[in-house]
């Protein structure tokens, strides 16, 4: 039991724990059916556009990395495993999160099985289907082995609104894994070596399929050492060894096919989980109505989403009857205790709030801790703990109406879970439309062999599904791309690619100017002959009669000389921000959000010499581990020439750089490049947790002939 494990024989009947798996594996069929559509379960793609982003972002890694040949797989190559030399930068898809292990396994086995486009929806239904049996796998791991209160488990596990939230964060659906993971802690607790081996693979394993899902797994598989120290067992020491052993192997492995070289965008203390969270009814069935506004205190709290449910919820409630029982399972499993205690700090990080009061902050760099960007997730292991234990603490506490409360609770459990599989069942069923003339992108699309976006992600702003739209067309003809959308990023923010601002598209490369960044062209040699609207994108290519019929791009706004702009919306200063920037504030003034942030004007008059560029800006410090330094260094560059440095302090001044005239083009040009070291939040700052990273703060600019 929780408590006390019961003598007798350490395994049930064979017919006993038969029925209580097919039970559970009947439960998560049945979910499935609900939810899952045909063409999900057949690993198809959906009609239209994807239904999400991250959806798009998982499939496209996927299609790129099904049609390209293998690597060879000596070691020095081993690192190419999971790359696409086609994607950006030859991008991994691990940091696409396209599920590598399942990837690599349906590649290789590909001629043996059904035809499919993409497994990701095929691992959801799997591990949909498997979430129920591994929640009675963690229940009969504590000693109880009735039929009923598998039944009742496998219901409230299949009805964690936690797990139905995270349908298009497709990899991160494996909760089965957390739950086998704890169901193996408590097999090694009592001395069983199978659980031991099976729970190093497990760590492994869950690194090919999600980090976070293997940082989770591996505090619960470190619990088990601990819980063994505290009850001076000697059989920790074995376990330790292992638990390291299978640890060292995970930095291995994740050394090799390159998961250390990958840069978080920060956001620790952000993406994080209120205190009331838990509690908060949000898409309850029972509690219509609820929003995440009352609990969202950062503005990135709904990755922190973790409402327990009202069965669950009322069933913790009752347990607490038998408090006893909880301080005796607190006693026994002290290192599980342990481990909770440290995942929930981490989900909460150093911003603690409870609804939108803020109980503490504690000031500290977030060093590593930044690599764990979104940590709110990390309570996952202790909901499901807490699910385990209120379970056999209730029947244990009420010995004849335990089974009967617990039903019950699932019952709630299922019900008020029912506007969560609405929500997830008309996402997959309702296919979404493009806003665009897909038909038409895709057809010049399929004509050329690269794709060149502009500018890239992330110097798009908010604009990811303008930017996975057209990817994910691109993806079907598998076309060379400069820019996806990843979780995380190996290499500096490149926004404008050099060779685009230097020659026309080649005869087999088309351009992609992304809504909001029409104001590029100023940058494009030669953009009224080779591009059109194709709306909401300007479409660039040498191949005229792909382009007929669609009309020009409105002409350039013309930047005044001797005139100083500033920079808010609508305005002509507003236009000289080509790409690596915010979108002007109502406040006026643009953030720059690349290390690389690009400016450009095309003059009213062509000037005679050279012009000197004049800013007004202010900027962020710059962090050098545990220490800030201010001003900010910025170079200044117009194309392959360095003209000028500014050290940019955290007050409004003024700067100026001259460019020279053979810089300038003979339509009055102007591009310039503000390049500066790594950008820093106003979190890491410790001032406020807004995860974005900021270089400089442009007020205003002005044009004017240099003397």
């Amino acid at each position: 039991m929780w408590v006390r494990f019961p003598p007798g024989p350490p395994f049930p009947s064979a017919r006993n724990a038969a029925a209580a798996y097919l039970t559970a594996l009947l439960v998560g069929v049945l979910l499935v059916a609900d939810v899952f559509p045909g063409w999900a379960l057949a690993g198809a793609l959906p009609a239209g556009a994807p239904p999400r982003p991250d959806f798009g972002k998982d499939v496209i890694g996927q299609l790129y990395y099904f049609s390209q040949p293998w690597p060879s797989f000596s070691p020095p190559h081993l690192s190419r495993l999971l790359i696409d030399t086609r994607l950006e930068h030859g991008a991994s898809i691990a940091f696409s999160d396209s599920i590598p292990l399942l990837a690599v396994l349906a590649k290789l086995l590909h001629p043996i099985l059904p035809p499919f486009a993409q497994t990701i929806t095929l691992y959801q239904a799997a591990v949909w289907t498997l979430q129920p049996v591994a929640a009675v796998f963690a229940l009969r791991g504590t000693g109880e082995r009735r039929w009923l209160a598998a039944l009742a488990v496998a219901l409230i596990a299949a009805s964690m609104p936690t797990f139905l939230f995270r349908l298009w964060h497709a990899a991160l659906d494996g909760h089965v894994f957390l739950l086998a993971m704890l169901g193996l802690y408590l097999r090694i607790v009592s001395g069983r070596s199978w659980a031991l081996c099976c729970a190093c693979v497990l760590q492994v394993a869950l690194l090919l399929i999600h980090p976070y899902l293997m940082l989770m797994a591996s505090g619960l598989f470190a619990a088990a050492p601990l819980t063994l120290l505290l009850r001076r067992d000697l059989r920790w020491i074995r376990t330790l060894a292992a638990c390291i052993a299978s640890s060292a192997v995970v930095l291995l492995v994740g050394q090799l096919l390159g998961y250390w070289r990958g840069v978080s965008d920060g956001g620790f203390g952000y993406y994080s989980m209120n205190l009331a969270a838990p509690f908060w009814p949000t898409f309850s069935a029972l509690i219509p109505g609820v929003r995440f506004a009352p609990i969202d205190a950062t503005g990135g709290q709904a990755d922190g989403y973790q409402y327990l449910g009202l069965g669950l919820l009322a069933l913790i409630a009752v347990s607490l009857a038998g408090w006893s029982m909880w301080w005796g399972a607190l006693y026994r499993h002290a290192g599980l205790a342990l481990a909770c205690a440290a995942l929930c700090a981490l989900a909460v990080t150093n911003w603690v709030f409870v609804f939108h009061f803020r109980l503490v902050h504690l000031p500290f760099a977030s060093g590593l801790l930044a690599q764990m960007r979104a940590s709110g997730r990390l309570f996952w292991p202790v909901a499901y703990s807490l699910m385990i234990a209120a379970s056999v603490i209730t029947l244990h506490r009420f010995p004849r109406a335990g089974p009967a409360l617990l039903l019950l609770a699932a019952l709630l459990q299922v019900v008020d879970a029912g506007e969560l599989r609405a929500i997830d069942r008309a996402d997959f069923i309702q296919p979404k439309p493009y806003g665009f003339a897909a038909s038409r992108l895709a057809a010049i699309l399929g004509a050329h062999r690269r794709l060149t976006m502009l500018p890239t992600f992330p110097c798009n702003g908010d604009g990811i599904p303008a930017n996975v739209d057209p990817l994910w067309l691109a993806a079907r003809t598998r076309l060379s791309i400069n820019s996806i959308y990843q979780a995380r990023t190996t290499h500096a923010q490149d926004c404008l690619p050099t060779e685009a601002l230097r020659a026309p598209p080649a005869m087999d490369e088309v351009r992609l100017i992304l809504p909001g960044f029409w104001q590029l062209r100023t940058a494009l040699p030669d953009p009224a002959q080779d591009c059109r609207v194709l709306a909401p994108y300007i479409v660039c290519t040498r191949h005229a009669d792909l382009l007929a019929g669609l009309p020009p791009p409105p002409p350039t706004q013309l930047v005044p000389l001797a005139r100083l702009l500033t920079i808010r919306p609508g305005t002509p200063g507003a236009q000289t921000l080509l790409a690596g920037w915010t979108p002007p504030g109502a406040g006026g003034g643009a953030w720059s959000i690349a290390t690389n942030a690009w400016l450009g004007a095309k003059l009213a008059k062509p000037p005679a010499g050279a012009v000197r560029v004049h800013v007004s800006a202010l900027a962020m410090p710059v962090l050098h581990g545990w220490s800030r330094t201010s001003p900010r260094p910025v170079s200044v560059w117009a194309g392959t020439r360095h003209i000028g440095d500014w050290l940019v302090g955290p007050g409004f001044a003024d700067y100026d750089a001259v460019v020279p005239a053979d810089c300038i083009g003979p339509d009055g040009t102007i591009v310039l490049a503000l390049r500066t070291p790594a950008l820093t939040s106003a979190l890491e700052l410790g001032l406020r947790p807004d995860p974005r990273p900021f270089g400089i703060l442009l007020r205003a600019i002005s044009f004017n002939p240099a003397p």
